[in-house]
């Protein structure tokens, strides 16, 4: 079951419309529908603001109830929503890193078409050593994984 999946299942839960429920965190109309394969940590901080029995182990991973059992369980809690906010707060890094990554390929990508454009102008006459794209696009990656 999907993220999105469990919040249509707590809304169900709690007897309102995803309307309410979207309107109750704030987001446009249309956002729980929206959700492709997960949400954002500021978004998952707001609905459990808003909604504080909702146990967020069971929100992010499907693992344990829907709802925290009861009270006498709250530091363990506290400190399991702590540790999942600060892997989803990783992982939200790691995806600005392989973005910023991704774009320096794209450069990387444009320059190698504008060289080759230029290799392939020049006389036949001159030998030259040209690597292949995929060569390239190894060399390339093998650097950033340095």
């Amino acid at each position: 079951m999907s993220v999105k999946e469990r919040i249509k299942e707590f809304i169900k839960s709690k007897k309102m419309t995803i309307s309410d429920f979207e309107k109750q965190i704030n987001v446009a109309n249309g956002y729980v529908n929206s959700i492709s394969k997960g949400i954002g940590t500021e978004k998952i901080e707001i609905i459990l603001e808003k909604y504080p029995n909702l146990n967020i182990e069971w929100l992010i991973t499907g693992t344990g109830e829907m709802l925290k059992p009861d009270r006498k369980n709250e530091t363990d809690s506290h400190t399991t929503i702590e540790l999942l906010l600060n892997i989803l707060k990783e992982k939200d890094g790691k995806i600005e890193e392989l973005n910023r990554k991704v774009g320096e390929l794209q450069v990387i990508a444009s320059k190698s078409r504008a060289n080759t454009i230029t290799v392939n102008s020049l006389p036949a006459k001159k030998t030259l050593s040209v690597l292949s794209k995929s060569q390239l696009v190894t060399r390339v990656l093998d650097n950033l994984q340095t």
